[in-house]
């Protein structure tokens, strides 16, 4: 599956089809990264995947963490900091901080508000007393 401008969008579509989808998103790279801060991934249950964090294996082992999080459930965010080249064997060496989030149909509703408002502003998110990345 290629990926959307709107990743708010795509999740919100996933979520409708599958009933829920996990979202990676990275929000700092320190050095050499396959891609820049703001490059999106989200995953449905079967697999079936949007967007792209740059390939190869961060991929590969986000996509797992994004498989793993649905297995579990809508539960709180998970935040990974790796480093390219001692944790995964990468040439580019440099630093990827991104964080995993799940959605179900509790969503929806939120999802769809901010599809709707992408690009238009700029969204301040704090992680709430459950885990949760609170968007507003």
């Amino acid at each position: 599956m290629s990926g959307a401008a709107n990743p708010f969008a795509r999740l919100a579509k996933m979520v409708e089809e599958a009933g829920a989808a996990a979202f990676a998103r990275i929000h700092a790279v320190k050095g050499s990264a396959p891609r820049e801060a703001g490059a999106w991934l989200a995953v449905r249950p079967d697999g079936a995947f949007a967007g792209t964090i740059g390939g190869g294996r961060l991929e590969w082992d986000v996509l797992t963490d994004c498989r793993k999080a649905l297995e579990a459930g809508r539960g709180p965010a998970l935040f990974l900091d790796y480093a390219l080249g001692p944790d995964l064997g990468q040439c580019c060496g440099g630093r990827v901080m991104l964080s995993i989030e799940t959605f179900d149909g509790r969503d929806l509703e939120d999802l769809r508000a901010l599809a709707g408002m992408e690009g238009r502003f700029e969204v301040r998110c704090r992680v709430d007393e459950g885990g949760r990345v609170v968007r507003g």
